[in-house]
């Protein structure tokens, strides 16, 4: 007794009638569970995780604020913000200054402060801010601890200043954006743009008017070892 040879596929009809396909099942609750497995397999693959940020298989704005962080930006407390909403040019210059100094870190790790000395990296930097009232010293204070550095205040009386102590390793920029998109003023200018539209017209925190408004005068940044602050071997 001879039988047709099996093929790899059947056709799904009835011996009644071969016109007719076996009807199909409604979808009940393994359907919904089976899809809920699939995405939970998603977020479970930790391949398409990026550090710092939702999971990638999400679709993002192309134009999302978080896109250049890779860490969620510092959450800041009102009496910062509401300080800088009301001196913002204060605050932006105060930031771009600190800035300057992380970025000075990271330049010397290509370009080395000593050319005949390529191992000779800065391990500290130290920045005087002229002269300020006692509310602005006690700002820098505080938003100095979120770029991971220290801040001590000098001399009495009107010339009571601040100085601002960077080191190699601990110092970094908040959500570690080359762009600094997760300073305190990054921040408000996405949470408050009007507020800031109008902070913005208020006098710039450079005296010299010839002065590049947007950056402070570069006082005495020292390249100092620690040990050499803290004995007071300061320039």
């Amino acid at each position: 007794m001879s039988s047709a040879p099996l093929t790899g596929s059947h056709s799904l009809f009835t011996e009644h009638d071969s016109q007719k396909p076996i009807p199909l099942l409604a979808c009940d609750n393994s359907c919904t569970s089976s899809t809920e497995s699939h995405k939970t397999s998603q977020y479970a693959n930790t391949s398409t995780w990026k550090r710092g940020l939702t999971n990638s298989s999400d679709a993002m704005s192309p134009n999302s604020d978080e896109d250049e962080c890779p860490f969620d930006p510092p959450e800041y407390p009102d009496h910062l913000k509401q300080f800088a909403l009301k001196n913002f040019t204060f605050v932006e210059n105060i930031e771009e200054r600190l800035k300057i100094m992380i970025m000075q870190f990271l330049k010397s790790n290509i370009e080395p402060t000593d050319p005949n000395n390529p191992k000779e990296y800065p391990k500290v930097l130290v920045h005087h801010f002229p002269p300020m009232n006692k509310r602005k010293r006690r700002f820098i204070h505080d938003i100095v601890e979120y770029y991971g550095m220290e801040a001590c205040t000098y001399d009495p009386g009107p010339n009571s200043h601040v100085m601002v102590i960077a080191r190699r390793g601990y110092s970094k920029l908040p959500a570690g954006s080359m762009s600094n998109r997760g300073s305190l003023t990054s921040v408000l200018k996405r949470e408050y743009p009007e507020a800031v539209k109008l902070s913005n017209e208020q006098p710039k925190f450079v005296k010299n008017p010839k002065t590049d408004c947007n950056v402070l005068p570069v006082s005495n940044i020292s390249t100092l070892s620690y040990a050499q602050i803290l004995r007071g071997k300061i320039t």
